[in-house]
């Protein structure tokens, strides 16, 4: 029996250690002792930057002169490669490498064996964050075991920040995506009534950003509104941002809790979406981190962009007391961020009780907060479940009564998944506007061929 245990432990463990580190990355820039195991040619001239790092907190930044030149990574460490005939997988099938330019450029990878074969490849560098793979495959006469050193070279000046470079599997999604994403489309539809569709000017050309699990929040808007949208999606904890990609799982962040280097990869997606990317018509910008968490250059695009004429609409705004986040929001709240942290980056079939209850208030008179009594207090919620019926159409009356006289009365239809909670947003904003009458209102619901639980209930809504 102890025989039997300690071999499923000890299968368990290298099972386990070959999932968990699914990549063998050759070099890191953290420690400046890293720069010795990097040579260049005559007029190039490196150094560790914290500037457009993609793992850690440093990249190596190379500046080539006009006649550009080459940069070497030597004393390649080959015994730290994963052993692949273990599981039977083959991690060994290309070279990663991460490159980020600020201008179009032309380069070449060459890895050199031991025995002096070589193998190369030409790349032209967008704009940005470029991943770049260099298949192993393709090489007639070189053996990838034996690997004496990975060389960079362009032939034009050019400043290059240089990361992330690893033996990996291949990866589908870098061919097709450029990056580490998921593709957002509407492809997969829900019962949705397009009030948006066919618009006379043509789609809404949008930026966002998304979480994971949440990341059919954009789909859904898109479904109603004619969109034409590019999504970054950037998570709310980095066990998300670290997980929560199956087809690329590990790969996208290596960071931990609390580590400043945990959104790397998101940032420099971002950075690149809002620095080189066309105009679009408007940014979606919900508040997922801190609007100071997302590096200047980021902030500043988006504020460029915004003063060019982009429209910016920020969902949930959160950051600091001092942030300037507050020069362009119209509304603020110092304890919302707080509130937002405890919302997981996970499926949930509730709403946590941990939501932002925190009082938020105008920063200045703008018209979109016009009329609205921030003063007031509102509080409504409830459960509409319709037993086992998946979908179903309802209509909802909220009654008002005075001294037993109905003085109003509120009508709609919704459409509800089931359960659908209608929360302090849904029914004040939904049902009566940014001003609702003062009262005990009745809410009553009734489904067309359904059976409903019964949902009369007062309110009380208050200014």
């Amino acid at each position: 029996m102890r025989k039997y245990w300690y071999f499923v432990l000890s299968f368990y463990s290298v099972f386990s250690s070959l999932n968990s580190n699914s990549q063998a990355h050759i070099i890191s820039f953290e420690q400046e002792s890293n720069l010795a195991n990097v040579a260049v040619t005559e007029g190039v001239d490196i150094s560790r930057s914290t500037d457009f790092p993609a793992l850690g907190a440093y990249s190596c930044k190379a500046v080539f002169p006009d006649d550009g030149g080459t940069v070497y990574l030597n004393n390649i460490n080959t015994s730290s490669r994963r052993n692949v005939e273990i599981i039977g997988l083959n991690y060994n099938e290309v070279l990663l490498y991460f490159i980020w330019t600020n201008q179009v450029a032309h380069i070449s990878l060459i890895v050199e064996d031991s025995l002096s074969q070589s193998f190369s490849r030409q790349y032209t560098l967008k704009q940005g964050a470029n991943h770049l793979q260099l298949p192993f495959s393709e090489a007639e006469k070189f053996d990838v075991k034996r690997i004496k050193s990975i060389g960079l070279r362009t032939e034009h000046a050019n400043i290059l920040y240089l990361d992330y470079i690893t033996f990996d599997q291949y990866q589908p999604v870098l061919n097709k995506l450029g990056r580490w994403e998921v593709e957002y489309s509407t492809d997969i539809q829900t019962p949705h009534f397009p009030w948006g569709a066919d618009l006379a000017s043509g789609p809404i050309k949008s930026y966002s950003i998304s979480p994971i699990f949440d990341g059919r929040g954009i789909v859904e808007l898109a479904e109603r509104l004619d969109l034409d949208m590019e999504v970054t999606t950037i998570g709310r904890n980095y066990g998300a941002e670290k997980y929560g990609f199956g087809d690329f799982y590990m790969r996208r962040s290596t960071g931990f809790e609390r580590d400043s280097t945990t959104y790397n990869l998101a940032h420099k997606y971002i950075a690149e979406d809002m620095l080189f990317d066309p105009e679009y018509d408007v940014i979606i910008w919900p508040g997922l981190h801190k609007w100071e968490s997302y590096a200047s250059p980021i902030r500043k695009a988006i504020m460029e962009r915004v003063e060019k004429g982009t429209g910016l609409v920020l969902l949930y705004p959160v950051g600091g007391n001092n942030s300037d986040l507050w020069d362009i929001s119209p509304l603020k709240s110092a304890d919302a961020y707080d509130a937002q942290k405890k919302i997981k980056d996970a499926e949930i079939s509730t709403i946590p009780n941990e939501l932002d209850k925190s009082k938020w208030e105008p920063t200045e008179t703008h018209y979109i907060t016009r009329g609205i009594a921030f003063e007031g207090t509102r509080s409504f919620e409830t459960v509409l479940n319709s037993g086992n019926v998946i979908t179903n159409l309802a209509k909802s009356e909220f009654l008002l009564h005075v001294d037993g006289n109905q003085v109003d009365h509120k009508v709609a239809n919704i459409f509800f998944l089931q359960p659908r909670i209608w929360d302090d947003y849904d029914v004040t904003m939904y049902h009566f506007g940014p001003n609702p009458v003062p009262g005990p209102w009745k809410l009553l619901i009734k489904t067309e061929g359904t059976q409903c639980d019964n949902l009369g209930r007062l309110y009380t809504c208050k200014q």
